[in-house]
């Protein structure tokens, strides 16, 4: 305001008059009452949410549809939307897996045999399935005492490995577990790297054997006695 009126009091005098400023003013000053200003402290950043990638995990987890990967969601999203679901699928994967068992519970284990003792090669043979490309793989198999065990061996691959035991009345019931590998092989296209395991029901004969995936896609074994 003092400024205006100087400037006004300078123009209409033709540049002659410029009037000086002189305050005397102790202490603050206001025209309209004073002001005050607030500061707010930054509002404090919501705790993170525990259940922001259970709905991504459990898509994976359902992709794999193992026992494992339920069991995996299962523990790390507990109080989340997909934990109950997860639990229900643990629980039907493992009636059926009891299914495929002897009915008897009362009935002792089956009696290995070594009968099929050696060396096997294994191929594994699953066809196009739910938007996943078809694959083969070869894997080199030992048999001792009745038990089996067979590896993918070429270490550039991702890990697949069968384990189980076999009866003496040829029947097996065997678990292979592995990573995956390019996402197009995939059921649900999961992510290289991700864990999985399936069962497979299979059957010997002296020298051969033939075995069926029995979750999630179909998938052939062949078993042959070096």
């Amino acid at each position: 305001m003092f400024r205006d009126i100087s400037t006004d009091v300078y123009d209409v005098s033709g540049k002659i008059q410029l009037p000086e400023l002189s305050l005397s003013i102790v202490g603050k000053f206001y025209l309209n009452g004073p002001g005050s200003v607030t500061i707010n402290p930054p509002p404090r950043s919501a705790p993170a949410d525990p259940c922001a990638a259970a709905e991504a995990h459990w898509k994976a987890a359902d992709a794999i549809g193992s026992v494992a990967a339920y069991e995996d969601h299962a523990a790390k999203f507990q109080s989340c939307a997909f934990a109950n679901l997860a639990k229900a699928k643990i629980d039907e994967l493992k009636a059926n897996t009891a299914a495929a068992s002897p009915t008897d519970a009362r009935a002792s284990p089956p009696v290995k045999s070594k009968a099929f003792d050696g060396k096997w090669d294994v191929t594994v043979r699953c066809a196009d399935a739910s938007g996943a490309l078809g694959y083969e793989r070869y894997l080199l198999a030992t048999v001792t005492n009745g038990t089996l065990h067979a590896e993918d061996p070429n270490p550039t691959r991702p890990p697949l490995a069968i384990d189980g035991d076999i009866g003496q009345d040829g029947k097996a019931t065997l678990v292979a577990h592995g990573l995956t590998s390019n996402p197009a092989y995939s059921v649900g296209h999961v992510g290289q790297g991700s864990p999985y395991s399936y069962s497979v029901g299979a059957q010997f004969e002296k020298t051969r054997g033939t075995g069926k995936r029995m979750e999630l896609r179909p998938c052939e074994l062949t078993f042959a006695k070096k």
